[in-house]
């Protein structure tokens, strides 16, 4: 952390609590040398499929659906609302992203909002994930989201009726992306 080890260190520190050590040399991705810093930063501005790339593989929160408001449903779009137990994950930028979701080891297409939802009030930030051709009961059920590429910032509708038609525009993007 903030370049405070250094290999002898760890060295010491493998024989006194007995775990291996390897050291790998800097990884480059075009020409750029990767490392956890640039990709906590690249997730932040939302540009998730750069850190897809450097990570090797889509960038995933896990956590448990839990009951909203039930406002997505009333317009045509239910949600998982999901609750992440680790205080500590970083999460992607505030926005809307195509999605592939992992129920029960069973992928599905989606679209995520993570943000506060403006158009409805909402102060907390949350997760709410939008599952296509999905229709269960998952309530208290594991969830893994994996993010394949944003779609837009998260901002406020004049109404419930525009956000639909922008959730229908999100969707039509979403499955274009993850065809």
């Amino acid at each position: 952390r903030n370049r405070e080890g250094s290999i002898p260190e760890l060295k010491v520190l493998a024989e006194l609590y007995d775990f291996s050590i390897e050291m790998i040399s800097p990884q480059l991705f075009q020409d750029v040398t990767i490392s956890s810093t640039k990709i906590r930063q690249l997730l932040e501005k939302g540009e998730i499929e750069i850190a897809n790339h450097y990570l090797g593989y889509d960038f995933f929160i896990s956590g448990e659906v839990v009951k909203g408001n039930g406002i997505g449903k009333t317009i045509g779009f239910p949600t998982a609302n999901i609750l992440i137990k680790n205080k500590w994950k970083l999460f992607p930028a505030d926005g809307v992203y195509a999605v592939k979701v992992n129920i029960n080891d069973r992928f599905f297409r989606g679209m995520i909002n993570i943000g506060q939802k403006p158009t409805v009030g909402g102060n907390d930030k949350s997760l709410e994930v939008n599952i296509f051709d999905f229709n269960q009961d998952i309530y208290g059920k594991g969830i893994e989201i994996r993010f394949v590429k944003r779609i837009r910032d998260e901002r406020k509708f004049e109404d419930l009726k525009a956000l639909k038609k922008q959730l229908l525009i999100d969707k039509n993007k979403a499955i274009q992306i993850l065809i």
